[in-house]
């Protein structure tokens, strides 16, 4: 039966005291590969549960983030109904990456964080789950100290003055 371990040795067949954990196997067509069963599992997901796609831009240089997470779902939640919690959800993701990234860290690690702490939260409050895709845009320093320098010129009072020509 399904987990049952089949040892081959010497010319003889036998079932171990074991057994191996698995799950039901989809096949699409005539292709039972690893690759075939995971699309086919998250084509299932999808259908059943939908997704969240959370979108970061940090600044890796500096190890900042800089700007509030963006989340996009698809098929998971009626977005009218659902405000409250996206904004939740954005704001449990903002916080734990600014605690994840008081260290030096990887992308993975950043994705990684993002997943293990929306997933139970969507699930606390939704009963589903959601394939949940981190996208994690860096940006360069350069430009974000540009943007910086604009928005502090945009809030100061002008200051009239006066050329005089010599001629």
């Amino acid at each position: 039966s399904n987990g049952d371990v089949v040892v081959l040795r010497d010319g003889k067949c036998f079932i171990a005291n074991e057994r191996v954990q698995t799950d039901d196997i989809y096949v699409d067509g005539n292709d039972i590969s690893g690759l075939s069963t995971s699309v086919i599992k998250d084509r299932k997901i999808l259908a059943e549960n939908g997704l969240v796609a959370v979108i970061v831009t940090i600044d890796s240089r500096y190890n900042k983030i800089l700007c509030r997470p963006s989340i996009v779902s698809r098929g998971f939640v009626y977005i009218k109904d659902s405000q409250t919690v996206l904004k939740e959800a954005e704001l449990l993701v903002y916080d734990s990456l600014k605690k994840k990234m008081q260290q030096r860290t990887t992308f993975g690690e950043l994705k990684n964080c993002i997943r293990s702490c929306l997933e139970p939260f969507l699930f606390q409050k939704t009963n589903r789950n959601p394939i949940v895709i981190p996208v994690i845009l860096n940006q360069k320093a350069a430009i974000a100290e540009i943007q910086a320098k604009m928005k502090a010129n945009a809030t100061r009072t002008p200051r009239i003055t006066k050329k005089t020509q010599e001629s």
